[in-house]
Parts: C-alpha cells; structure tokens; sequence
C-alpha cells in the first residue's frame, strides 16, 4: 500500500505531463504485495525522452529512494503495443476484477480473432518489436501476448484462458485512483 499510495500521488501526473501516460494501477488479488500498472508512449522516442525526464527530473529525485524501498521485484517489465490503437476504450467496466492473460507469443492475427466479439476484452497486446532505448529500466527480451479482460467470476475466466493458453494469469483490482475502474458506465 505504501508504493501504491506513493505512485498515486506523486508519479501519475508528472508522467502523463512528459508523454509516459498512466492508464490503470491494480492490486495483484493473489499477490497483495504486487503492483501492476499499464503506461504508454506516443512513440519509442516519446518513451525515452519521458523516462529520462521522469528518471532524471526532481520527483524520482525526492521520492525515488522511497519507492525502491517497498519494490520486491521492479523487473517483470513488458514493452508492448497495443492490438487495438483505442486502449482503453473504456475508463469503467462492470465486473467483479480484471484478469490479465499473459500469453506465449502469437500473430496479430491470431489474438484479433481470440478477442473478436468479446465484450469482456478490455484490451490486446503484443510484444513490441523495437530495442529497449531506455536500459535503466529492462524490459523482458521474450516475445507474448497479453490480455486484459473484464471478470465477473473466477470460472468465466478460466473458460476464456482456453482459446488461448496463459503463461501466466493475474487477477487485478484497480486502485482508487487508476485512470480505468470497476463499475457501471456513468
């Protein structure tokens, strides 16, 4: 709770004004003392300038020791692109958490066809194929697909997990103030 509350109000903003946008923060429900959270760049350029400008600039300076302090494990970090340019589409959805799929490597083709039609999709992405420019933060050298869906139970879950076998599952709930939430559309 000490890094979530950190983050939430000290790094949002100051990201999102140097390009690195914050689109959800969640609690790992399996993993109380896991953070996983989603951010995107226009561009690889975009993505560099923004993180040498957060990493360098005054609010990593003042909190950063505090954050490293909480972290366990900073590195299960994916550089991806996202299947649908629209992400995320929605800022709520009605359910009882997210699900986060990570999957071994597929097509483009392949994981359109898995997500068409399903609501429960709230986004799609696949490793990005560009170097990491920023190495102080590494990035996973092994390609996957990833997807982020809506949950309403455990099993409705799992029955979806068979079109496409995860590597790994995650079932996330977001933070109180992560740009994407739980509930009905207002």
């Amino acid at each position: 709770d000490v890094l979530i509350d950190l983050f939430e109000a000290q790094f949002i903003e100051p990201q999102n004004a140097l390009g690195a946008h914050v689109r959800a923060l969640f609690r790992d429900i399996d993993r109380p003392d896991h953070f996983v959270w989603i951010r995107s760049f226009a561009d690889m350029q975009t993505r560099l300038a923004a993180l040498e400008g957060f990493y360098g600039g005054q609010v990593w300076a003042t909190h950063g020791a505090a954050a490293n302090a909480t972290m366990i494990d900073s590195d299960d970090v994916h550089l991806l692109q996202a299947v649908d340019q629209a992400f995320p589409a929605r800022r709520r959805c009605d359910g009882a958490f997210f699900q986060l799929d990570i999957l071994p490597e597929v097509s483009e083709a392949e994981l359109e066809k898995a997500i068409l039609g399903r609501k429960e999709v709230v986004g799609a992405f696949r490793t990005l194929a560009a170097e990491n420019n920023f190495p102080r933060l590494p990035v996973h050298s092994h390609k996957v697909g990833v997807m982020l869906r809506i949950a309403v139970t455990s099993a409705g879950c799992a029955a979806m997990a068979g079109l496409l076998k995860p590597l790994a599952t995650r079932r996330l709930l977001p933070t109180l103030h992560s740009p994407l939430q739980l509930g009905e559309e207002m």
